[in-house]
């Protein structure tokens, strides 16, 4: 019974150390398919300037890239990317950032978002994307961590003119947790 009492007013005085990790949303067999359709997208054709569509894209598809730091693995998340075309804006999102162990298992799902904000240029776009992400329950990465992805790319052409979008990322995370991103790559598609 003492056990227990102590226990249970360690978990209390410091919450965070029993948290246990948020369950990844993505399996090993998603991170696989994330990588190949990166190397599809990528594949694809750069679409001339005077092809590059005349109004907006939305490119849904998803970010990766190698980590380390206080952990070594990689991560892997959502992408909604929007271009507009006419005045060479780019915005969006990435959301749904998974941590993946070294060995390509998914260990947990990051919380928080990552705004992207960035310029297009000649069919070639350059952008950032930063925000905070949390996570909970691991003694290496827990906490809130301020992160600067740095997005640079191509528009390309799947089944139409500018239809897709594919590139390099590489950055950073700082706060309770840091970690360096290289060898990162996005994709996008849009329907």
């Amino acid at each position: 019974m003492k056990y227990a009492i102590i226990l249970t007013t360690a978990c209390i005085t410091g919450l965070s150390a029993c948290d246990s990790p948020t369950p990844p949303s993505y399996s090993a067999q998603d991170v696989t398919r994330i990588y190949a359709g990166y190397d599809r997208v990528n594949g694809l054709p750069l679409t001339p300037t005077a092809d590059l569509p005349a109004g907006h894209g939305t490119y849904d598809g998803h970010i990766d890239g190698a980590v380390s730091g206080d952990v070594d693995g990689a991560i892997v998340g959502d992408m909604r990317m929007e271009i507009n075309f006419i005045t060479n804006d780019i915005g969006g999102t990435i959301d749904n950032v998974n941590y993946v162990d070294e060995a390509g298992v998914p260990e947990q799902l990051l919380g928080g978002s990552l705004h992207i904000d960035g310029d297009l240029t000649n069919g070639s776009l350059s952008a950032n994307a930063t925000g905070n992400l949390t996570a909970v329950g691991d003694e290496h990465i827990r906490g809130s961590a301020a992160t600067d992805l740095a997005l640079s790319g191509d528009i390309r052409t799947d089944s139409r003119d500018g239809d897709a979008v594919a590139g390099t990322v590489v950055g950073t995370a700082t706060g309770d947790f840091d970690m360096t991103l290289t060898n990162g790559a996005f994709y996008g598609i849009d329907d």
